[in-house]
């Protein structure tokens, strides 16, 4: 039940995205989260989307992988970009 709160508030933050809720839903590592948390590698604000892929990583499944590895090829912030390889070599040295 917690966790469905969780996601629902995750949908729910749409204008308003928090980086400290996404960031709880990397230390959770739950992959349910992941989708909850897509909508937001679109997002205008850099931070937000610096914080999904922090999550993404601490999650760290295959799909998080996958994720990453395309936000790496789409992202035009550099910042964001060099958090997405960082976060994929650590994924990669942790199979």
């Amino acid at each position: 039940p917690a966790l469905n709160i969780f996601k629902q508030r995750l949908s729910g933050m749409e204008r308003d995205a928090s980086a400290s809720l996404i960031e709880l839903a990397g230390y959770l590592k739950k992959e349910e989260l992941i989708d909850s948390l897509l909508p937001y590698l679109q997002h205008k604000d850099p931070l937000i989307r610096h914080a999904i892929i922090l999550a993404l990583g601490d999650i760290g499944t295959e799909k998080s992988v996958e994720i990453i590895s395309q936000a790496l090829k789409e992202e035009k912030n550099k910042k964001v970009r060099i958090l997405a390889k960082e976060q994929l070599r650590k994924l990669m040295k942790e199979k």
